[in-house]
């Protein structure tokens, strides 16, 4: 788990999740941000989803999804799903 501190620069997943899948692995990175202002100020949160595999020659990153790749990621979205629940109740 990455957990990032609100003074840090650059901005970094506060969770990342790596799945493994045939030929590569998908990666879930959940984002945290304040919005609103004041007592209206809230954390909503976001999670992007790529997928890494290897082409013969190097290493290629795709935000698309192969059929035989929809149960992990199913599985995956569970995860952040429960990480974020378990986050807000805090």
């Amino acid at each position: 788990m990455n957990r990032r501190r609100k003074n840090d620069d650059q901005k970094q997943p506060v969770h990342s999740i790596e799945l493994p899948v045939q030929g590569g692995r998908i990666d879930l990175g959940i984002w945290e941000n304040t919005v609103g202002e004041d007592k209206d100020e809230r954390t909503v949160y976001a999670v992007s989803i790529s997928r890494s595999y290897h082409d013969g020659k190097e290493w290629q990153s795709t935000k698309s999804m192969r059929t035989q790749d929809l149960p992990a990621l199913q599985h995956g979205l569970g995860k952040a799903y429960d990480w974020i629940l378990e986050e807000s109740s805090q």
